[in-house]
This record gives C-alpha cells, sequence and structure tokens, in this order.
C-alpha cells in the first residue's frame, strides 16, 4: 500500500487525536535533560525552562544517539547527577556499537510529465527508487510533473552540494525515463537525513537493548531496539506495542 497523504496526516494525527480523545496530553517543543531516578524507579523528566514531569511510568523513544545524555542515573548516586557514566548502566555501554546511515531524497519538479508509473525500482543506478508524487498524492496540474527519489544507505553521497547531487539524479533518470532528457526541471530541493536509520551492520543485533530497563518503570522503544525488524516504521511501532505490553505487565 502506498499512502496518498503525508506521513504525518497518515500517523501522526490520527494518533494525536486518539490520545487527546482519551484523556492524554501532548507536550511538544520542550528539550528534555534529564530523567531522574531514586531506588531503581524513575520519578521525574526534567525538561528545559526547568519544567519537570512526574509520572509513574516512563516510556522513552528518543533514538539511539541522544538516550545517554537523558537517561537516568545510577541508583547508587544522587538524583542531581545529569550526565549518568555509561558504565553504570548495562546496556548504555554499548550505544557505540550503533553508527548511522543516511538517505537522501531527491524531489524533482518538471515542466511535463516524464513518468507513468506510480514508482519504480532502479537497478544498477545511483538512485534506488522513484516515485511518481503527482499520480500517489493525485496533485498538481497534469501539464507538470513531480518525482521523489530515494538512496539509501547514502554515506557517499550526503556530503555532495546539492546542485551536484541534482546533476547526478537526472543523468541517472535519463539513463530509464528517456523523456526526461526534453523536459526542463523548474524546481528542486534535497534532504539529507544524515541520521535516518541506524545501520544493520553484521553483529549489531547483539547490542539492540529490550524494551525493559535496570529501572522499574522506565521501557525504551524506537526502531534501533531489539525489535527482530530493520530500521522501519513498523518496527518502531512494534516497539512502542511491546514497550506499552511490558509496562502494562509490570503494573498489574
Amino acid at each position: 500500500l502506498i499512502p496518498r497523504v503525508g506521513l504525518s496526516e497518515l500517523l501522526v494525527e490520527p494518533a494525536r487525536r486518539f490520545i487527546e480523545a482519551r484523556g492524554g496530553k501532548i507536550v511538544t517543543e520542550i528539550a528534555v535533560r534529564a530523567i531522574e531516578a531514586q531506588a531503581r524507579r524513575c520519578v521525574k523528566v526534567v525538561c528545559a525552562g526547568k519544567k519537570e514531569f512526574k509520572a509513574s511510568a516512563f516510556i522513552s523513544a528518543v533514538p539511539y544517539y541522544a538516550l545517554s545524555d537523558i537517561y537516568p542515573s545510577s541508583p547508587q548516586q544522587s538524583t542531581s547527577n545529569v550526565g549518568p557514566p555509561l558504565a553504570s548502566n548495562s546496556f548504555l555501554g554499548t550505544l557505540s556499537e550503533f553508527t548511522s546511515s543516511p538517505i537522501l531524497t531527491i524531489t524533482l519538479w518538471f515542466d511535463r510529465p516524464v513518468m507513468e508509473q506510480e514508482f519504480v525500482a532502479v537497478l544498477d543506478s545511483n538512485i534506488q527508487w522513484v516515485f511518481n508524487k503527482s499520480r500517489i498524492l493525485q496533485s498538481g496540474k497534469q501539464s507538470t510533473q513531480y518525482l521523489s527519489l530515494v538512496i539509501s544507505a547514502a554515506a557517499k553521497y550526503v556530503n555532495l552540494e546539492k546542485n551536484r547531487i541534482v546533476k547526478m539524479a537526472l543523468e541517472d533518470l535519463k539513463q530509464i525515463m528517456p523523456q526526461v532528457a526534453a523536459a526542463k526541471v523548474i524546481h528542486s530541493l534535497v534532504i539529507k537525513e544524515k541520521r535516518a536509520t541506524f545501520s544493520p551492520r553484521p553483529g549489531i543485533e547483539a547490542f539492540r537493548p529490550s524494551t525493559r530497563t535496570s529501572f522499574s518503570n522506565f521501557y525504551l522503544a524506537g526502531d534501533w531496539t531489539d525489535t527482530g525488524y530493520p530500521a522501519t516504521i513498523e518496527g518502531a511501532v512494534l516497539s512502542g506495542k511491546k514497550a506499552a505490553m511490558a509496562l502494562k505487565a509490570d503494573t498489574k
């Protein structure tokens, strides 16, 4: 299935409505500075502006590269310690085993249609996927067209200048869609997600943590945790479900 709306409209807004309709509250644009613990239990989240949130249980969904900055201090230490030592927690010392894999998205607007399919996978090319957004989203003038090109594991491309990336993408497109040669690019956009996913290198499974932690009421979620899936939306959703199920089981 290919969504005909953006992922925020497809997933985020329905989730927000679901939570708020059941009495939940969503707070955004406030940075978490630390999570404090006492007697092997987390007691509060300390945020920017000296704001604090207390709860009976906590689920963290931050990426692996940000977790060590906020992870609760060792129960044996004072809760005033914001910077937890890695050695005091079983899995934090293994976070250095994770590396990021970038993704490039190159969006091109053409002055005429150049592609009929909704999407194609490309072989022997720098670009890997081409999505016909005009057709998928059923938007825009039929006399024009915009395509979204995706390159995963894009480490060797991510530091290139935008113009060079666009030129490379157009050269590849011309090889598979000859009509591109006669078309004019009226606008282009390059999005570089340098930390898009964790790299699923051989051996990384041994370092992916479970949802439970050394704190009885603190749980982990995120596509990088031990879901059995690669770095995907499905893996992220599964991690959240596993965290919720563990919390529910522990509070019976």
